[in-house]
């Protein structure tokens, strides 16, 4: 990553090497931790996908994108090579990479393309990786093994860690050097490695003496979180599938309820809107309760149900409070209203559904229902938003009651216009959507410009207006404050909004 175009953070810029106890709010390629005599060099990895799946500023990533959510695995590899030769020559023979890959298929490609790199922690894919003496939660299914060995191109041995996301686990491992720095798999130790599970009520689980201050900050926070918990905007009488598998593989019913908040909050200051997307890769939990009988792992046996009660901060069972609604929607994306053509609309979804599997850009919509077969050609565009491939999987679409597509094509008037209402961040190109430049985009209107502390009724108050968590506390508290919402999620051969013909038969025309 260069840092240099980016002045904010290249103020922070410093030389690599410097031992990491003296990088307080700093950055650079790679760092040293001192034991003893001994040094672990440590290299971080960010994804080149970055550059779509988040908000970057000037900061330039290397290799670039190829496409499609694409790049040259290789290249990167070659890229990292250069920072661990350097580690080497300083004469650093144990070095752990800290990747943020997104995949965790493509940190173990990394282990067997680089040299010298004993340790990869792979980040962004929430993968479960255990050994056979670890606990895991009531409900939780291991992904494969911890570590998962991996020969690197010389012929060495790498271990690759990764445990799942929000606290659930903390990822130990014990990791055995000979004198030329290789790790020794034969002395790993499986009791005090792995993935250990955590405590929410304990502690001192795990023989560990907690730290005052910690305790003291912990402890400040549950104050502040009593407070947003107990600040209730809505109620379901249903679980709320925001779950990460979820949103981005189908239409929930979380998706339809914040896609529909999204409308209706647009919809107060501009009627002539229609349609919502978002991107499922913005929900970043459910809102709910996923309960399994004590001591199973049995997926099938997992049930859900909508938020349990907090007598602590005085909300009933099934109450939605900001705490629900600001951990759901935490990046509180700023909405955006603008034209698109009908062609451009297809295009739009066909980007959505281009790459299948869990990916963020996956769509959660309202105003509109199209079906896709994912066998069908998939949409590449270049990152400034230009299709360079067109997609054929977008098989039917309707607006209201106006159908857009027919059997894959557009029907009418592909320029005619149609007003959406999307998040800012895809409408500056985030998760890869083609809108284009935001020169060329038809009479966008940035609502967190535009939106007012009245706007949507000026019930909810916690967020600041023309945001998605204000749109969706303003649409709970006018719709579903006394008569709760009560829609529960389906199976995705149910799903009306989304369907993907692989799983039902294609409804969505009259």
């Amino acid at each position: 990553m260069n840092f240099a175009p980016e002045s904010t953070v290249a103020a922070r810029a410093t030389a690599s090497g410097a031992l990491a106890s003296t990088m307080a709010n700093r950055v650079s390629g790679w760092a040293r931790v001192a034991y003893g005599t001994e040094s672990v060099g440590i290299i971080g990895a960010s994804s080149p996908v970055f550059t779509t799946i988040a908000t970057t500023g000037s900061l330039g990533f290397t290799p670039a994108q190829t496409g499609g959510g694409n790049f040259d695995i290789n290249a990167l590899a070659a890229n990292l090579q250069l920072g661990i030769n350097e580690m080497r020559a300083a004469g650093i023979n144990k070095i752990v990479l800290l990747a943020h890959m997104q995949t965790i298929s493509v940190e173990r490609q990394l282990a067997s393309l680089l040299d010298g790199v004993d340790i990869i922690v792979a980040g962004g894919s929430n993968t479960l990786l255990s050994d056979s003496n670890d606990v895991l939660r009531t409900g939780d299914v291991s992904q494969g093994v911890y570590p998962t060995m991996i020969t690197s191109r010389t012929g060495e041995p790498v271990a690759v860690v990764n445990v799942d996301a929000d606290y659930k686990y903390l990822g130990r491992f014990i990791a055995p050097f000979d004198s030329q720095g290789r790790l020794i798999p034969a002395l790993f130790d499986t009791t005090r490695s792995g993935a250990q599970i955590t405590s929410q009520t304990n502690d001192t689980a795990g023989g560990v003496t907690p730290i005052a201050r910690v305790v003291q900050v912990r402890n400040a926070l549950n104050g502040v979180i009593a407070v947003q918990d107990g600040n209730v905007r809505g109620s379901t009488t249903v679980f709320l599938d925001g779950r990460r598998n979820s949103v981005r593989n189908q239409e929930t019913n979380f998706g339809n309820l914040t896609a529909d908040a999204n409308l209706f909050y647009a919809q107060q200051i501009d009627p002539t809107v229609r349609v919502s997307l978002k991107n499922g890769g913005g929900i970043r939990s459910e809102i709910g309760e996923i309960i399994a009988p004590a001591g199973s792992t049995d997926p099938a046996l997992v049930s859900f149900a909508p938020p349990r009660a907090n007598p602590a901060a005085n909300r009933a069972t099934g109450e939605i409070s900001q705490l629900a609604i600001a951990s759901a929607l935490r990046f509180n994306n700023s909405l955006a209203t603008l034209d698109v053509t009908a062609a451009r609309l297809k295009e739009l979804l066909e980007h959505g559904v281009a790459v299948l599997g869990s990916q963020g850009r996956f769509p959660q919509v309202g105003g509109m229902a199209f079906s896709y077969d994912p066998t069908g050609t998939a949409q590449v565009a270049t990152t400034a938003g230009v299709v360079t491939t067109p997609g054929t999987r977008i098989r039917s679409l309707i607006v209201g009651t106006e159908v857009v597509v027919r059997n894959g094509v557009v029907v009418g008037d592909p320029n005619r216009l149609i007003r959406m209402v999307t998040l800012g961040f895809l409408a500056d190109g985030g998760d890869g959507y083609p809108f284009g430049p935001a020169a060329s985009q038809t009479a966008r209107s940035n609502l967190n410009i535009t939106a007012t502390a009245s706007t949507g009724g000026g019930r909810s108050s916690f967020a600041s207006p023309g945001t998605e968590q204000d749109a969706l506390g303003e649409f709970l508290q006018g719709r579903f404050r006394t008569t709760a919402f009560s829609l529960a999620e389906l199976p995705d051969n149910l799903d009306t909004r989304i369907q993907n013909i692989s799983r039902r038969t294609d409804a969505v025309l009259p």
